[in-house]
């Protein structure tokens, strides 16, 4: 069990941690659902491109296909133009689609087609196949589709339902760390300056055993076994789930979510049933105008395979919300290569300067042998250490007269076969009306080996009278 309570640690500790703050997020006023509109029979319109880094791509593909000769990357670059001038329209609703894929100048390919969603009878049409209805076959659509799916419990739920389903778990974890970690915790009152972070009043620090992991794994199981909507949601995934594998062949029975459960209660009896042994030291800050901490950290013990350390920070104003999270992870044939340092660390979400890069120098090692993740996490960002992993989500969610703006960045640094050290990074900003009808815009970026995005997604999704 040393094992389980150990390599989930991290995971589980984080994802308790966020759940503890989803209130906060909780609180954006009401949207607009697609699926919503779709079902009391509105029409939606997506229109959206897609834009390639053609230096960055051209190189990556270079890579990957060896030593091209000048030929095949003017090729290569060609393509990319080509895909980059593209532009995406779709109108559909539940019964019929329309899509046109062309440039400013003309369309490229054009689709049509109706299908009807009891018995998935359908036909289409593409303007390369004049004259010719095409059709896939209903039985083969309704495998794959299946009933599941058209009863997802979550198609119908809005992000606050979603946000409103998850909260009992983060109440319970919060219950956890406010009436049994606090209490057994060092209270320290401040002010405390954490770089690159903030002043707080109060500082408390506690160390966490197997046995208040025991306790939070125990509330959660505890809020599943009366969220009977829950149950349904994970049982409709699991068959389709298994109805997907069904269709490609596979045999394997559906998993049983109530073997699941037994399983994980009888973790939780299994770590009680052994010693009590510390797993994690948890840091807590809170402001003066607050109960609520606003920067947590978490340094886990040094076990065989290495060794975490999680730092979560909440800011509110009056209209937003920001939450930011960096999971830093140093593998034991690493650790120790930083040691001693500052105690209070505030570790940075911000992309590498590459001109800082070239100048930063890992931090010495001191005699107390504890890591000094200040140092470990400069020599990250500068690439200076590539055995380490750094993983950084932040989320910042803004509130207007007109509508809510959500901001997503998340990045991981860290070694992957075969590319060696890696950086790959995902962004995503959106901006959702209020009001009745739908209209929703926003843009995704994707990068990889570097900061800069090799590709970027543009969309609008609006509700509309086209047919």
């Amino acid at each position: 069990m040393k094992k389980f309570t150990r390599n989930m640690l991290a995971l589980l500790l984080a994802a308790a941690m966020v759940l503890s703050l989803v209130p906060a997020f909780a609180e954006a006023p009401a949207q607009t659902n697609a699926q919503a509109v779709l079902e009391k029979g509105g029409t939606l319109k997506l229109a959206s491109d897609l834009v390639l880094d053609t230096q960055s791509l051209a190189g990556l593909l270079g890579m990957a296909m060896g030593s091209a000769d000048e030929e095949s990357m003017a090729m290569v670059t060609s393509l990319i133009t080509a895909v980059n001038k593209l532009k995406t329209t779709a109108v559909y609703n539940k019964e019929a689609f329309s899509l046109v894929i062309g440039t400013d100048t003309g369309s490229v390919l054009e689709a049509q087609g109706v299908i009807n969603e009891e018995t998935f009878e359908n036909t289409f049409a593409v303007n390369l196949l004049p004259g010719i209805a095409l059709s896939f076959d209903p039985a083969m659509l309704q495998e794959v589709a299946g009933e599941a799916m058209k009863d997802n419990p979550l198609s119908n739920m809005t992000p606050q339902e979603i946000e409103a389903l998850i909260q009992p778990y983060g109440e319970a974890l919060a219950k956890v760390l406010q009436e049994t970690l606090v209490p057994q915790g060092k209270t320290e009152e401040g002010p405390f300056e954490v770089e690159g972070v903030g002043t707080f009043a109060q500082r408390v620090t506690v160390d966490v055993t197997t046995y208040n992991l025991a306790d939070l794994m125990g509330e959660l199981v505890k809020v599943y076994k009366q969220d009977t909507k829950l149950h349904g949601i994970i049982e409709t995934f699991a068959q389709f789930a298994m109805t997907a594998s069904a269709a490609a062949g596979a045999t394997e029975e559906a998993p049983d979510p109530a073997e699941a459960l037994a399983e994980l209660e009888k973790s939780v009896a299994d770590i009680r049933s052994g010693p009590d042994t510390k797993l994690v030291t948890l840091v807590l800050y809170t402001s003066a105008d607050s109960v609520v901490p606003q920067y947590i950290t978490a340094e886990t013990i040094q076990t065989p395979g290495g060794q975490a350390y999680i730092t979560i920070l909440t800011t509110s104003a009056e209209n937003s919300t920001d939450l930011s999270l960096a999971v830093l992870f140093n593998p034991a044939e690493s650790a120790g290569a930083y040691e001693g340092g500052e105690d209070l660390v505030g570790l940075s979400t911000k992309a590498p300067d590459d001109a800082a890069a070239e100048t930063e120098e890992a931090a010495p090692a001191a005699a107390d042998g504890s890591t000094d993740w200040a140092a470990l996490h400069q020599a990250v960002m500068s690439g200076e250490d590539t055995k380490a992993m750094l993983v950084n989500l932040t989320i910042k969610a803004i509130t207007t007269e007109t509508g809510v703006q959500t901001d997503l960045a998340a990045d991981f640094r860290g070694n992957m076969d075969p590319f060696g050290p890696t950086y790959i990074g995902l962004a995503l900003k959106e901006t959702s009306a209020l009001g009745d009808k739908l209209d929703e815009n926003g843009e995704i970026t994707l990068s990889f080996m570097s900061p800069s995005p090799i590709l970027t997604f543009s969309f609008a999704l609006t509700e509309t009278d086209e047919q």
